[in-house]
This record gives C-alpha cells, structure tokens and sequence, in this order.
C-alpha cells in the first residue's frame, strides 16, 4: 500500500512510502522523466505512514506507527535521527521549501518543528483536537498549515511557533 506520494522541490524526482501495516515498510524514489528507481529504503518491521525528501535531497525524513522521527541520509542510507518524539502514530511531516524546518504530526493532534539543518526539536505545539491528516508549506517557509480530523486547518508560524489563523471550511474531516 501507498500512504503518501510526494516530488522533490525539483520535480525530478516521486516519492513513495507505504508498506504492509504490521510487517514491513518501504521508501522509493524514481527519476520521473525515466522512470527508473533510484532508491530504495527498507523499514521493518511496520510500514511508512508518512515520508518526504528535504529540498537539497540530502535527507529522508519518515513517520511511522512507532511514534518515532527516522531521518536518513540520501547518500548512504545511514540513519542520522531517531527519536521517540510523538506520544501517538506519526501522521503527517514535510520539510519547509527552505530546507530549514521539518513539521511533524500525529494521531493525537500534537505538532513538533525540528531544526532539519541541526537534526534537533524545536517547538511542540498541541491546538489540535485530532489526527494531523496533512502539513503544507507556504514557498516563502515562513508559515505553513495543518489540517485536522478535528474538521480545523490551522496556519503557524515556525520560528516563534505561534498560531496565527484557524479555518473551520467544514463540518466533516479534513484529510488532505
């Protein structure tokens, strides 16, 4: 199965994380104008929730079950971060278009913004009522949205981790 689907900021590239809930998890990135894989990162013994390549496409961060930030080198593969750093299912994560930031969520509505540059936390923020479904960055990295199970997209600031704006567009679940 595949749970999320992302470019790299060039465009050249398409990632994609997914795996066998319970047995085991995949990353693989294919150039897209050739269509050949060029990267291939296994992750027993769970699947891949969320993924996403930093700009500079030196980094892969990952999100899983296991309430853990797993962020691996593109060059060797080698795992840099692992850190226990969400109380529920990591759901959610992007880097900021800068590569400065990485924004992470989970099943239980809490936010954390690493310094990607410095593999370290930052800011945890709890506004959510439930499950971050979705983390999107405005171009300039100066803010970026999270939308919710909680039926809220909610905009921040990531250097003085404050909120800045909540829409309610919807009565349901936003999932994307």
């Amino acid at each position: 199965n595949i749970n999320d689907l992302s470019f790299s900021a060039d465009g050249q590239y398409l990632l994609a994380a997914g795996g066998h809930i319970g047995n085991e998890g995949f990353c693989v990135i294919w150039d897209v104008k050739s269509g050949r894989r060029i990267f291939t990162l296994k992750h027993d013994p769970m699947d891949v929730h969320v993924a996403h390549i930093s700009p500079d496409m030196k980094l892969l961060a990952i999100g899983s079950n296991d309430k853990k930030i797993k962020i691996y080198s593109l060059e060797n593969k080698e795992l840099l971060i692992e850190e226990k750093a969400h109380s529920e299912w990591v759901s959610a994560l992007r880097f900021s278009p800068d590569g400065k930031y990485l924004a992470s969520g989970d099943r239980n509505g809490q936010i954390i913004i690493w310094d990607a540059q410095e593999l370290s936390k930052l800011h945890t923020l709890y506004k959510h009522k439930g499950r971050i479904s979705a983390i999107s960055w405005r171009p300039d990295s100066k803010v970026f949205a999270s939308a919710s199970e909680d039926s809220s997209i909610m905009f921040f600031d990531p250097q003085k981790a404050s909120s800045l704006k909540t829409l309610k567009p919807h009565k349901g679940y936003i999932n994307s």
